[in-house]
Order: C-alpha cells, then sequence, then structure tokens
C-alpha cells in the first residue's frame, strides 16, 4: 500500500504543483483578468482546491480544468484500499461491482447524490475500462473463459460509458471569460 501510495503520489503531485504555479503566474501577468490571491493558489496546490477554496471563504482556484485530478486521487485510493484489504487477485470482482453500483445509480436516477459522487459513478465507465485494458494486456491467461470475460467486459464497459455519457457529464461551463 505504501509503494503504491508513493508511486501515485510521485505520478500526480510534481507535475501537477508545476503546472499549477505555472496557471498561477499567468493569472497574475494577465491583463484585465481576475488574479488568483496567493491563499487560493496555496489551496489549489492540494489538488483539492475547489473543496477546499468553498470551505475557507475564497471564490477562485488556479483553474478550474484541475477538476478531474481529484477524480483520479479518488479512485486511487479506492484501488489502493481494495487491493490492501482484498487483494489484487479480486480485482475483477471489484470492477464488476463498481459496474454495477454505477449502473444502478443512472438507473434510479441517484448519480447526484453525495454517496454515488464518493463512488464515482459518473466517471467509472473511465476507470473500469482502463483497469479491463490493463488486464487485457498485462494477463496470462490460464484459462480461455478468464480472457473471455476480460474481452466481454471490456467492451460492455465501452459500450456503457458510451450510453451513459452525454448524461454523466454536465456541460461544461467557463468560470474565466479568458478559458
Amino acid at each position: 500500500l505504501r509503494s503504491f501510495a508513493v508511486g501515485r503520489f510521485i505520478r500526480l503531485f510534481p507535475l501537477f504543483w508545476i503546472i499549477c504555479t505555472c496557471t498561477y503566474i499567468f493569472t497574475l501577468l494577465m491583463p484585465n483578468g481576475t488574479p488568483v490571491q496567493f491563499p487560493e493558489y496555496i489551496i489549489s496546490m492540494t489538488m483539492l482546491g475547489e473543496h477546499l477554496a468553498n470551505a475557507f471563504g475564497y471564490i477562485h482556484i488556479v483553474d478550474a480544468a484541475y477538476w478531474s485530478l481529484v477524480v483520479e486521487l479518488l479512485f486511487y485510493v479506492a484501488i489502493g484500499l481494495f487491493v490492501y484489504l482484498f487483494s489484487w487477485k479480486n480485482i475483477r470482482w471489484f470492477t464488476g461491482l463498481w459496474l454495477l453500483i454505477s449502473a444502478l445509480a443512472f438507473f434510479f436516477h441517484v448519480d447526484d447524490s453525495f454517496i454515488a459522487k464518493m463512488l464515482l459513478v459518473r466517471h467509472a465507465s473511465y476507470f473500469l475500462f482502463g483497469i479491463t485494458l490493463m488486464l487485457v494486456v498485462s494477463t496470462d491467461y490460464k484459462t480461455i473463459l478468464q480472457k473471455y470475460y476480460d474481452y466481454a467486459f471490456l467492451i460492455g464497459v465501452a459500450v456503457y460509458g458510451a450510453c451513459i455519457s452525454p448524461y454523466a457529464l454536465p456541460p461544461y461551463l467557463t468560470p474565466h471569460p479568458y478559458d
């Protein structure tokens, strides 16, 4: 778990900090722009900027486009905890259960609830596709049934993702005219 967490941290944060700093400097140099305040910049550097900014009474973050990194961070936490508690050998159970929960959330129109957001049901198909694609590429299959299952699941997730995409991702609103 520690190795996984360190690997994800190194993969996400250093480059994020560089890009976030560049964006912050750009907001300061932009003529007629709305510069981001230094505390907003510091809050943005946590990668939980939007959520923390609201909690501390700030309006802006460095760039609203960084929202997807929060989703990725939650995904890594979920995968890390699952593998720690249940082993990597059970990852197919994780993917199947996550797809079922996601589909049920959309079917019963609870995809906007707090729990559904924490379970990333709106983004599940993208992560599930990636996990399954990684399994297809890296697995040394012992049975043909397992191989067919992975390919069928991959195709199923792709179709599911294409079908729910218009409902899963609300239209992007531009928070700043220069974006």
